[in-house]
């Protein structure tokens, strides 16, 4: 059965070669990536336990975590957490199946834990939260502080971003770092952990990037919350990253390809390999006409497409980043 490929040209400039790009990247420590981060982590845990016990990944979803801030107490070379952040792993997963028990919730919380020491290793998960696992059966401010050691911390943080970034683009580039602090009144931001979630930031699935790992005005992007979905069948989980990799095979093996932005349209009942449409609207190099490449396109398209179980392998390995 064919598929419905759709190739056409977009008439206008490249985003990348306009004057002005706008985009947001919310780190790991932010509250919304450390909800994103842990429901990912919780979902490739139940993924493997599944795949492990019964040989097949059963039906899941935790894509609702929520994160409420703490209070802490920062300082310079130390601080402390007065009162814990509070994590709740909320969603659906399925706990018995052919009469097994499953440690659905036990599994939730030791990846969650584990994510939390690897990312933010100052956090102690012992005493600086509290994670709690709410699973349904299923088929830092600023503080009036100022140190020397600050403006070294920030200065240090600058020129490591700057190196990092120079690595990957050769534009001009301008960082800054904690442009709200103020070192004349003394006020500047501070943590304990290093997350601003261990005061007054809360944090929630899929609220922050995309998965594309930014947040980006100036291009289309779905408003899908990918982390923490059931990577088997999930079309917004699926389509939004199989889409990403589809626009990179193309651009890289694809002559004179400028701008490629790719929609997947699903249809209920219809096998994830056969989207209602594949659109895919092109902006090409200077004297490229898209004719001369659009059964190249359509043929990575359709190739793609027809090995979308790949992109289920890819997330339940982690070789896949949701945010």
């Amino acid at each position: 059965m064919s598929r419905n490929i759709q190739v056409s040209e977009r008439n206008r400039q490249a985003v990348a070669d306009q004057s002005v790009e706008i985009v947001e990247r919310k780190g790991v420590g932010h509250p919304d990536s450390i909800s994103d981060g842990i429901a990912e982590a919780v979902s490739r845990a139940l993924s493997e336990l599944y795949l492990d016990r019964v040989g097949k990944v059963l039906h899941y979803n935790t894509d609702e975590t929520q994160l409420v801030a703490g209070r802490a107490a920062p300082a310079f070379g130390g601080g402390e957490v007065i009162e814990p952040i509070y994590l709740l792993i909320v969603g659906r997963a399925t706990k018995e199946y052919d009469g097994q028990q499953l440690p659905v919730d036990a599994t939730a919380l030791t990846a969650a834990r584990d994510y939390l020491d690897e990312t933010i290793p100052e956090l102690d998960p012992e005493t600086d939260v509290i994670v709690d696992v709410k699973l349904g059966a299923g088929s830092g401010d600023l503080q009036e502080v100022f140190g020397e050691d600050g403006v070294d911390a920030v200065e240090t943080v600058r020129a490591y971003v700057t190196d990092l970034a120079a690595e990957i683009t050769d534009r001009e580039l301008t960082v800054d770092v904690n442009t709200a602090d103020d070192y004349e009144a003394g006020s500047i931001y501070l943590t304990v952990t290093g997350t601003s979630a261990e005061q007054g930031d809360d944090g929630s699935v899929g609220r922050g990037n995309r998965a594309n790992g930014l947040i980006t005005p100036n291009r289309p992007m779905s408003m899908e919350a990918t982390s923490g979905k059931n990577p088997v069948n999930h079309i917004g989980k699926i389509y939004n990253l199989l889409s990403t990799e589809i626009a990179e095979s193309v651009v890289s093996e694809v002559d004179g390809i400028r701008d490629l932005q790719l929609r997947l349209l699903s249809q209920i009942g219809q096998p994830i390999d056969q989207p209602h449409v594949a659109d895919a609207q092109v902006v090409t190099a200077n004297g490229v006409d898209l004719a001369d490449r659009k059964a190249e396109i359509e043929a990575i398209i359709d190739r793609e497409l027809a090995d979308v179980t790949e992109i289920t392998r890819q997330v339940i390995d982690g070789e896949l980043s949701t945010f």
